[in-house]
């Protein structure tokens, strides 16, 4: 028979078993993964993804004794069929009485240093406020590409590029340049931004070419520097480590170092030239509507950011004085 989830949309029961499972395969890694998400067996998995790759007539997945990676195709279905389950989801759930309570997983990614230092305490509370949501996170300093399906939701600094994207600002990000005490010392502050030709600077070497240049606004207008140093990283939590070791001056968010700037562990240069801010922005799909959950949390970000950017800007002006 067939079970109509919407007027638009009439799926057998079997096909939509079928998608859910190569969903959870695809997000798992493994058969074994799939298997315990869905609660069945391995063989079951592997019976329903033969059976959706036998009706498709195409390969859906690489598979090898340990993992399963999704071929070419099976990746253009993989999104879809994420698409498809998530508005059946979402459907289901804005048609029930349980939908004002937040439930269910949150796949999200965020950069390292915010995730670590900002981030992590706040997803703590949230879920002890939501206990019936589950929180995905994976954190890296590389643009994750949320096409693929794999995410619902990303934390971004600095504005958004892809137009196939919405965002929802959070938060001002002021960015500064900084250095330990121990490194002043012994190569000078720098004055103007143009002394940082001058000095040892961290840079994160990423795949934009815009991250080796450091940009400033100043009295004799915007002035851009192309800095270079000893050590380069791709990672944001080492740099910061590496300026605390006195290898250099870093460009960080103010939410990473102020910490360290209230202890004294690192200094602000270049006051009288602020950089351009990177903002912070929840992005997410260009979709019709959002799962609560989701929405529920962006919320409770914009707000708990917005007690900490007062306290934030506090702690700089005083510091700045």
């Amino acid at each position: 028979g067939r079970v109509t989830f919407n007027p638009w949309l009439n799926i057998r029961v079997n096909n939509f078993l079928d998608m859910q499972t190569l969903v959870a395969v695809a997000r798992g890694g493994s058969l074994s993964a799939a298997a315990r998400e869905l609660s069945v067996s391995v063989a079951m998995v592997s019976k329903r993804v033969n059976a959706l790759e036998t009706r498709l007539g195409i390969r859906l997945l690489n598979r090898t004794t340990r993992s399963c990676s999704l071929t070419e195709e099976g990746a253009r279905y993989f999104r879809d069929c994420q698409r498809i389950l998530d508005d059946v989801a979402e459907l289901e759930s804005a048609m029930s009485a349980a939908a004002v309570v937040p439930a269910g997983v949150i796949r999200l990614t965020a950069t390292s240093s915010f995730g670590r230092r900002v981030l992590a305490p706040l997803l703590a509370e949230f879920v002890r406020s939501h206990p019936q949501v589950h929180i995905r996170a994976s954190l890296s300093d590389a643009v994750q590409d949320l096409t693929g399906g794999l995410y619902d939701l990303a934390l971004r600094l600095g504005p958004l590029t892809d137009s196939s994207l919405v965002a929802t600002k959070l938060a001002s990000n002021r960015r500064l340049v900084v250095a330990s005490p121990a490194y002043l010392s012994r190569a000078g502050v720098p004055r103007r931004p143009m002394d940082l030709l001058q000095h040892q600077c961290i840079v994160i070497q990423g795949s934009s070419e815009a991250l080796l240049e450091w940009s400033f606004t100043g009295p004799e207008g915007a002035v851009s520097v192309a800095v270079k140093g000893s050590v380069t990283t791709d990672n944001g939590d080492m740099q910061h480590e590496w300026a605390l070791l006195g290898a250099g001056l870093v460009l960080k968010s103010a939410w990473d170092v102020a910490e360290d700037l209230q202890a004294g562990r690192l200094v602000a240069v270049l006051h009288q030239y602020p950089c351009p801010p990177a903002d912070l922005y929840a992005v997410y799909l260009s979709r019709h509507f959002q799962p609560r959950r989701v929405t529920v949390l962006v919320e409770y970000l914009r707000s708990a950011l917005a007690e900490r950017e007062k306290l934030l800007t506090e702690i700089l002006d005083k510091l700045a004085e």
